[in-house]
């Protein structure tokens, strides 16, 4: 059975191109233990015997598949971190007991029947307030002193111009029925989205207004546009800068290229590439790094998502699974010359690890606890030792998940070992920190005020453009060795049509 082809051609995928599961252990903490702990009702395991019993049980078993795989992967590290939120860490706030069976909210988006009527609703609680504008809440819209939006029942969804859905919520369902698909959605909803947890900074946001599937076709189809050119363009790019083939060992070899090296010139080439021969090379080279990571997201939470709306529009899948009613990966952009590197991670970039900090606020929560934190008076809500915990612990996750990407034994490495390159990638998640910590101290020492209005979003801009040219590169040694930009992630292209080499890319 070990020398069975297809089990051959796994073991060489999961070993040299991408990690992956490689024993029934990697399965059995998100299909089994999680779920279980999680099903099991507070008043028969409480949450300390239940953390203490399927914690140990759900690491044990992801270990046990690193140590067999050589190394973990992108998925296994977020449920290693997800079981510690859900079974443990959501005590660290210290409002209360802290377990998610006892303070989470599901709220669940009803769509209502013929004549204007409620649909089947659940024994859930309903909140108040007409949701707000998509990714907002009823906090943002415009409210009577009562806090209902002006004309508008308590429990009612706006979409479009219709009063096409109420929400309701629905605590930890008393019978096994109701809660598994309550326990599912948890599970999935790793942004929390229409959830209400007790954390205030979250709750105040939710639930979100959806959009309506038309709508949100509409964004997908747009948003899938932008991000094809973008994959064309610096696929086309990447083809013609010697930056991003794999480099010579040792690296005092003659042909290396470094990231400040001039832009090639090509002789009667693309007008694209003339004009940014004219710009620092070292720009260039990061903004394509960026904006492939940037386009690869989008690509991914655009078009695929559209067959799973359709079937939502013909009653096959529920509301509050189908896309239309989540929010938008991405946040404004306006975050990033608004909010610095904080606005970059904390508001524009996707937020689907934010989880990734819980364990920070949890340490805080204990420490504010202790004799020492109390006398510090730094790790409660707004402390500066709570959000230094928060990002540590936010990016030192990050950059150990996105290891993972790094397979066991990569394969056409020039010299590189695979505990090298993921060092690099982790080293740029982790290196984060430090250019938060710098543009809070600056901004303490300075003043606030120096940073408002339009000069202080140019400088906040510049500064993230200054720090990415900086760190980005960090990213380009695994992903160049591991030869990622050898191959077009497109078979289409457009620029490289107009610049005179054919449509397609693949062959």
């Amino acid at each position: 059975m070990s020398h069975h082809p297809l089990l051959q051609s796994y073991t060489h995928l999961t070993t040299h191109i991408v990690p992956g599961p490689r024993t029934l252990s990697y399965f059995l903490p998100p299909l089994l233990f999680l779920p279980l702990a999680l099903l099991i009702p507070p008043h028969l395991l409480p949450k300390t015997v239940s953390a203490s019993l399927f914690l140990p049980l759900i690491w044990g078993c992801l270990i046990h598949t690193w140590w067999v795989a050589g190394g973990w992967d992108v998925i296994s590290v977020n449920v290693a971190v997800w079981a510690f939120v859900l079974l443990v860490g959501w005590d660290g706030d210290g409002d209360g007991e802290g377990d998610v069976r006892v303070v989470f909210r599901r709220m669940r988006i009803q769509r209502r029947g013929r004549g204007g009527g409620e649909g089947k609703g659940g024994a859930g609680r309903r909140g108040g307030g007409v949701l707000g504008s998509r990714g907002g809440s009823a906090k943002n819209d415009k409210k009577n002193d009562d806090g209902k939006g002006e004309g508008e029942a308590e429990n009612e969804v706006i979409v479009g111009n219709h009063k096409e859905y109420y929400w309701e919520e629905e605590p930890y369902p008393s019978t096994l029925s109701q809660r598994i698909p309550w326990v599912l959605t948890l599970l999935l909803s790793l942004r929390l989205s229409n959830w209400k947890t007790g954390l205030p900074s979250h709750d105040l946001h939710q639930p979100l207004r959806p959009m309506t599937r038309t709508a949100f076709t509409r964004y997908a189809i747009l948003l899938a546009l932008q991000s094809y050119l973008i994959l064309d363009t610096t696929a086309y790019l990447t083809h013609r800068d010697p930056y991003f083939d794999p480099q010579p060992q040792p690296a005092s070899a003659t042909k290396i290229t470094h990231i400040d090296s001039p832009w090639p010139i090509i002789p009667h080439s693309n007008p694209l590439l003339a004009i940014l021969a004219l710009l620092p090379p070292r720009l260039i080279r990061s903004g394509i790094i960026a904006a492939q990571a940037y386009a690869l997201i989008t690509q991914g939470g655009s078009l695929p998502c559209i067959p799973v709306v359709l079937l939502n529009a013909l009653g096959l899948w529920p509301d509050e699974w189908s896309p239309h009613t989540w929010p938008p990966f991405f946040g404004p952009f306006a975050a990033v010359y608004q909010g610095g590197l904080r606005g970059l991670w904390g508001g524009w970039w996707h937020q689907t690890n934010r989880y990734f900090s819980v364990p920070g606020r949890w340490l805080a929560g204990r420490l504010e606890r202790t004799g020492m934190g109390r006398k510090l008076g730094c790790f409660g809500r707004g402390g500066m030792g709570r959000y230094a915990l928060m990002c540590v612990s936010g990016f030192g996750f990050s950059g150990i998940m996105h290891m993972g990407m790094i397979p066991p034994v990569p394969l056409n490495m020039a010299g590189t070992g695979a505990g090298e390159m993921r060092l690099w990638i982790g080293g740029f998640f982790w290196v984060q920190v430090l250019g938060i910590g710098v543009e809070t101290f600056v901004e303490k020492v300075v003043g606030r005020g120096w940073w408002r209005g339009r000069g202080g979003d140019v400088g906040r801009f510049l500064w993230v453009v200054g720090w990415g040219v900086c760190t980005v590169p960090m990213l380009a040694m695994p992903f160049r060795e591991l030869e990622y930009w050898r191959y077009s992630p497109l078979p289409v292209s457009l620029i490289g049509y107009l610049g005179g080499h054919g449509w397609w890319t693949w062959g």
